[in-house]
């Protein structure tokens, strides 16, 4: 079973070459071993010159892909399949020279199917499945025969064993494709798993730097950007006590401003910093949490913000500070997208298992070279000081977390769609 694992992981290269080798061994190792046993323990005379022709090949290109430019050139899947090629034509020739489609162990052409599944692509696997089905017919017309495998089969007269083997012929066929599409479905799916817990364990090791990021910065930064604040007012406050209008207090007005920017940045950035996915689930009622998101915007945002909310979401079960926040996230980012005065639409949908927020805005959309980068952390299409581009990040980030989804579609010139899916009840432990 392990075998197996190693070799869908690798389709192309490393430890799928090493593996193809051992079993090359082994199956020279069984073919001795069946063809010993036939002369020997049951009775069946056989030629030794086919047997030995075929295993000295087997063995012979067995020691050269061993060498380091054998295992190299083995490492592409190309070459893989060549090689699968030769060993079907190899087993075609023993089947040949002991009995043909008569012989019991012609089965053994689906292990090379299975091998092409579990190592190639679908191009391959579906051409060694066609390869294979191509010898084994051969196999029907010409072969030199075995009296005794005839004997053995010939129960009730030559047309009982011919249908029989054409059967035999027809199960092959099914078998062998049934085969190819399960093992390259099971492949396809593995691969998919894979590359989507590498995509949620790079999201949460970038998660970890902007945490760690974060807390470095609020303790460097807090404490003399609290000690400047402490200074400007006192130098302000100074100031107006004795009525200077000079443009001294001008320029340290300009200096509170900025750092008042500085500020808001430092708190955004804790804010997005990884302290929303500790939080427990608790149950609430979306109808309300929107009212109370929309109710909390300024009166001119408010008035752009439309929000359709479902009857049938009742409430869910889920960390509610955690869903105020990237729904609150998401409908600020609408409303800076969309030009002055345009609504943007709020709308909910659920099902028994889960909701889906939709947040609709009618601005300048994204082209499809942003669209693919919108999600990656500190990537913002803001105007410099507006954003940290991390809003969409941590949304991704936490409604994955929760086993839910985060999709967004935009047309440049038309706007953009977010959806956010998320399941009706999370369990505490799907937290962790």
């Amino acid at each position: 079973m392990s075998s197996a694992s190693s070799a869908i992981k690798d389709g192309v290269g490393s430890p799928g070459a090493p593996w193809l080798v051992r079993i090359r061994w082994a199956a020279v190792f069984g073919q001795l071993l069946v063809f010993l046993g036939a002369n020997w323990l049951i009775g069946i005379s056989l030629s030794w010159d086919p047997f030995l022709i075929v295993s000295a090949v087997v063995v012979l290109s067995n020691i050269c892909l061993s060498l380091p430019c054998g295992s190299a050139w083995l490492e592409a899947r190309r070459s893989q399949g060549i090689v699968l090629v030769a060993d079907v034509l190899l087993l075609t020739a023993l089947l040949y020279s002991y009995g043909g489609h008569t012989n019991p162990f012609s089965m053994v052409y689906l292990v090379h199917v299975v091998l092409a599944a579990l190592l190639l692509g679908s191009v391959w696997t579906w051409g060694i499945s066609i390869f294979c089905f191509l010898c084994y017919a051969f196999l029907f017309r010409w072969y030199l025969p075995v009296p005794e495998l005839s004997m053995g089969h010939m129960h009730g007269g030559g047309d009982e064993f011919n249908l029989h083997l054409q059967g035999m012929l027809v199960g092959f066929v099914l078998i062998s494709f049934l085969v190819s599409g399960f093992l390259q479905r099971m492949r396809a799916e593995i691969d998919w798993r894979e590359k989507e817990l590498g995509r949620r364990r790079s999201n949460e090791e970038k998660l970890a730097a902007v945490t760690t990021i974060s807390a470095s910065v609020a303790h460097e930064l807090g404490t003399p950007l609290g000690s400047m604040m402490l200074v400007v007012n006192d130098i302000l406050a100074e100031l107006h006590q004795r009525g200077d209008d000079s443009n001294i207090g001008k320029d340290v007005g300009v200096l509170r401003a900025q750092l008042d920017r500085c500020a808001e940045a430092m708190r955004r950035l804790g804010q997005n910093s990884g302290e929303l996915f500790g939080e427990m689930p608790q149950e609430f009622s979306i109808k309300d949490l929107l009212e109370s998101i929309h109710g909390g915007l300024a009166s001119t945002d408010a008035r752009r913000v439309h929000i359709k909310p479902d009857g049938a979401v009742q409430s869910v079960v889920l960390p509610m500070e955690g869903v105020r926040h990237i729904i609150s996230a998401v409908i600020k980012n609408a409303l800076e997208a969309s030009i002055s005065g345009d609504g943007v639409s709020v709308s909910v949908n659920g099902t028994s298992k889960a909701i889906l927020l939709t947040v609709e805005d009618s601005g300048k959309g994204m082209n499809a070279e942003d669209l693919q980068r919108i999600g990656e952390p500190f990537f913002t299409k803001k105007d410099s000081g507006r954003g940290m581009g991390l809003g969409l990040f941590i949304t991704k980030l936490f409604a994955e977390r929760l086993g839910g989804a985060f999709r967004i579609e935009s047309t440049l010139g038309k706007g953009t769609k977010v959806e956010i899916e998320l399941p009706r009840v999370v369990a505490w432990e799907a937290k962790s």
